[in-house]
């Protein structure tokens, strides 16, 4: 058996995907240490109650209340109570005591993302947010590592949410370019309920919904080409 060395996991919340995260760290215990390196060892949970009912049967000596204490004992704090605080704190707390952070926490990245980075740049810790960027789908590691002599002056993408889907384009901060902030694609805008009225209109007038109205007839109706 391989004697790894042995890094101390915090774990704030233990919600729906808190919960399945300790399960996953305990019964792949062995396996992590393999293919990380070293034992991966869950020191314990913070929650807010020790008596709430949860769908993922978990040892209860692992849960406190004490979430300052867990923090400033591990080596590793992953953050999943979401919102904004306690997360920002606790975030802060882990970091200055150097402890690296693992975290998918959208709001709280994006009000106060520079926030945390810069306290981790400050004190050699790591943050990684790979769950909170494109759905978990694996991106923040290809740029950073993967493309790391590459110049990338523009990201596309599409976000779709359940009624709706517009196209982004969001150009990141490159040497030599003033511009970083997220813009909405203009080329593409319309949502699916417009195009479902569309096709409805269109096959009302007898018309195939799925092909527009040629310029030319637009004009004939009095409308712009």
């Amino acid at each position: 058996m391989t004697d790894y060395r042995l890094l101390r996991v915090a774990l704030l919340g233990a919600g729906a995907v808190g919960s399945q995260v300790a399960a996953l760290l305990l019964k792949h215990a062995d396996e992590l240490a393999d293919r990380a390196g070293a034992r991966l060892q869950l020191a314990g949970i913070a929650v807010r109650s020790l008596d709430a009912p949860r769908d993922t049967e978990l040892p209860r000596e692992l849960f406190t209340t004490d979430a300052a204490s867990l923090i400033a004992s591990s080596d590793i704090v992953i953050e999943l109570i979401g919102g904004i605080e306690p997360a920002r704190e606790h975030i802060l707390s882990a970091i200055g005591s150097g402890a690296d952070v693992v975290t998918a926490n959208k709001a709280l990245l994006a009000t106060h993302g520079p926030e945390i980075f810069e306290a981790a740049d400050r004190v050699g810790a790591s943050v990684y947010y790979e769950a909170a960027a494109a759905g978990a789908i694996p991106i923040i590691r290809p740029l950073r590592d993967s493309l790391a002599g590459d110049r990338v002056r523009r990201i596309m993408a599409s976000s779709t949410a359940r009624r709706t889907t517009s196209s982004i384009a969001w150009t990141p901060r490159v040497p030599n370019s003033p511009t970083c902030s997220p813009t909405r694609s203009a080329w593409d805008t319309r949502s699916r309920p417009d195009r479902r009225r569309r096709g409805l209109r269109r096959r009302a007038e007898g018309r195939d919904p799925r092909k527009p109205r040629l310029p030319h007839r637009r004009a004939a109706r009095g409308r712009a080409p």
